[in-house]
């Protein structure tokens, strides 16, 4: 079976890439799958990133959520009469998980087309290898964001989402929760980096930054979608600063935000050496004598020297 996967997504975590999926399934020369994290990789059980794949066929039709949630979404695609949607749905949901069923997610998706999942960016060598083997010829998007806001990000959000407040923990919950290997991983973007480039060829790594999409999301859309070999002319018309998967707002306690201030300065210091621009923006916060940095969108990974 050929492979029509033409790029992977792999994060960072909150770092908008939900809002990147959305963008691209509005353009013409796109078809996305319906599902936008498949988590095919990052199965294992050593990541700590759980998915409904590492379950067993039975497992999954015998949990009554898992079976419930997967009967609601063919039901849905039914009803909308979306009948390419209900089968791509059903084989979502009811297949045994292999190789040739991950490629065949993609096979009725003839435009530009990709797996967006965060996870990824977690995955050690061997797993990437096993990605390359699938699709030797896809291309790497990764979003860098400033690690101390994606870590409290990401701190926000997991405890919103399970309908706790911040101000509700003590500092040491949220002092483990900074420290898991969930989060930690997902913020060690030159861990990240050097993986993907041991891999895959460095001119198919493209790196993003979040502040450019906060900054000019229309002209940071243009660029992915020209590395992506799409029609950045189509771009123009899309209402591109619209949020999505936004925390709420909660104010952040001073003695949590130093801990994480100092948990990733000498990170910040690294990217700021490698990459300059917004690295150095973020670099230059602890600084006011800095000068202040001209910034880019996006930089293909040929084009830097992680060693630096």
């Amino acid at each position: 079976m050929k492979s029509n996967i033409d790029f992977y997504c792999i994060g960072a975590q909150k770092a908008a890439t939900s809002w990147l999926y959305e963008r691209l399934n509005e353009l013409p020369c796109f078809s996305m799958p319906y599902i936008k994290e498949l988590h095919f990789f990052d199965r294992s059980e050593k990541y700590p990133s759980p998915s409904k794949l590492s379950r067993p066929l039975v497992s999954r039709l015998l949990d009554y959520d898992i079976l419930s949630t997967s009967m609601l979404e063919v039901f849905s695609s039914v009803y909308r009469k979306n009948f390419k949607k209900m089968r791509w749905m059903l084989n979502w949901h009811f297949s045994n998980i292999n190789n040739d069923w991950y490629l065949s997610l993609f096979e009725n998706l003839s435009l530009i087309s990709g797996d967006m999942t965060p996870a990824y960016s977690i995955l050690d060598v061997v797993d990437i290898k096993k990605m390359y083997k699938l699709s030797p010829d896809s291309k790497i998007i990764f979003i860098l964001r400033n690690p101390i806001e994606r870590a409290i990000s990401h701190l926000k959000f997991y405890h919103q989402s399970r309908g706790v407040l911040i101000d509700k923990l003590s500092i040491n919950e949220i002092k483990f929760f900074l420290d898991s290997d969930n989060q930690v991983l997902r913020s060690d973007y030159l861990r990240t980096l050097n993986n993907y480039s041991k891999v895959y060829n460095s001119s198919n790594i493209l790196v993003g930054f979040y502040d450019a999409i906060v900054d000019h999301p229309n002209s940071f859309l243009k660029e992915v979608v020209s590395f992506l070999g799409g029609k950045k002319n189509q771009v123009s018309s899309l209402k591109s600063n619209r949020k999505i998967n936004v925390s709420k707002k909660e104010v952040i306690d001073q003695k949590i935000l130093n801990y994480v201030i100092e948990k990733y300065a000498s990170d910040i210091n690294k990217l700021s050496k490698i990459f300059g621009g917004y690295c150095s923006l973020w670099e230059n916060r602890f600084d006011d004598n800095k000068q202040p940095q001209k910034t880019y969108s996006t930089i293909t990974l040929d084009k830097i020297n992680l060693t630096k």
